[in-house]
């Protein structure tokens, strides 16, 4: 599951003389970013406003910022950044279908489910020389809104001598669960969690995609709220045997310090 932070501006154009510089420096000024006010489209299901001093990406783009940042590409995460750099968010959605949302949270169960499915991720981590990761405990046990029809969490984890905690939202609708995940560092994560709370409400699912808009004939979710939170699909698959999946957590910057002082340093001479 769960990614860093970062702002760029290099597709503004007062930036285009800086970022033609930094092409050829630094493999981030490549990737296409959307800088704000617009709006982010999360896979023709949902959109999020993205407010000046914010940026976004696609998923393309934002699969090769997750490797240069030595997490793994998921194929479908868009990238949701603040100027501050304090945090970052990913967004995504899951076309599970309708996931009925009566089921009670066991936090101590779902623990030892992401906590395995994280030490699996490690074998591969290892293989790619990077830092292993391991969990620590809850930040924020599960917690449901039945009103909103919003799930959420946080971890608290481990990687090399910095401690990370990915904050964890579901968003349920009609046809799938749109997925985000929140990192920042522990001394950053209440502001972090504050900020992202208010801008979640220029959060909406597409019409006919909200989950009261539920009908008949649906299809529906096998799995419910426990396994949300635990890793989806792969949580339940991984009880029989299954690789790790969505419930591996995401780094803060991990070696990634020259690339990302650099970019910081672009946007400050803009």
């Amino acid at each position: 599951m769960d990614r860093i932070y970062l702002y760029i501006a290099l597709v503004v154009a007062p930036f285009s003389a800086y970022a033609e510089e930094a092409q050829q420096q630094n493999p981030l000024s490549t990737l296409n970013w959307q800088v704000g006010p617009t709006a982010g489209e999360i896979d023709s299901q949902a959109k999020i406003d993205v407010p000046e001093g914010y940026a976004f990406l696609g998923s393309a783009d934002t699969d090769r910022y997750l490797e240069l940042s030595e997490n793994f590409p998921t194929g479908k995460d868009h990238l949701f950044t603040p100027v501050s750099l304090d945090w970052s968010a990913y967004f995504s959605f899951d076309p599970v279908g309708y996931v009925k949302d009566d089921e009670e949270l066991d936090a101590g169960e779902i623990f030892e489910t992401i906590k395995e499915g994280t030490e699996a991720a490690n074998a591969e981590r290892r293989k790619r020389g990077w830092t292993e990761m391991h969990i620590k405990g809850w930040h924020t046990q599960p917690h449901y809104d039945d009103k909103t029809n919003r799930l959420e969490w946080a971890l608290l984890a481990v990687s090399g001598n910095d401690e990370i905690v990915n904050y964890n939202t579901r968003f349920l609708g009609r046809k799938g669960v749109v997925e985000v995940t929140l990192v920042a560092s522990p001394e950053e994560l209440s502001t972090a969690i504050s900020k992202f709370n208010s801008l979640a409400e220029g959060f909406s699912f597409d019409e006919g995609e909200r989950y009261a808009e539920y009908r008949d004939g649906d299809k529906l979710a096998t799995y419910g709220l426990a396994a949300l939170v635990a890793g989806g699909a792969a949580a339940v698959a991984a009880k029989g045997g299954a690789k790790f999946g969505k419930a591996i957590i995401f780094a803060v910057i991990a070696g990634f310090g020259v690339l990302w002082a650099g970019f910081k340093r672009l946007f400050r001479r803009g």
